[in-house]
């Protein structure tokens, strides 16, 4: 089984990748705060991207560029 990070570690990657969209714009309890109310899609997404990475179907530098990427871009979208 590969190494999956934690939710936590998730939602920091997802944070950080926010952030540097946002470029400042939005203070870092703005951003936390528009994460937590789309928290049932960063659920999902890590859901489906730590199976797809225990699977062998992507490797740990898709599962952290690709989709930590993806749901920064999707949030920074809904926004």
């Amino acid at each position: 089984m590969k190494n999956c990070p934690t939710y936590e570690k998730f939602c920091e990657m997802v944070f950080d990748d926010l952030k540097r969209h946002w470029q400042g714009r939005w203070s870092d309890s703005e951003l936390r705060a528009q994460m937590n109310e789309q928290k049932d899609i960063i659920e999902r997404e890590y859901e489906g991207a730590t199976q797809k990475l225990r699977s062998g179907e992507i490797t740990e530098q898709i599962f952290q560029n690709g989709c930590v990427n993806s749901v920064a871009y999707c949030l920074y979208l809904l926004y």
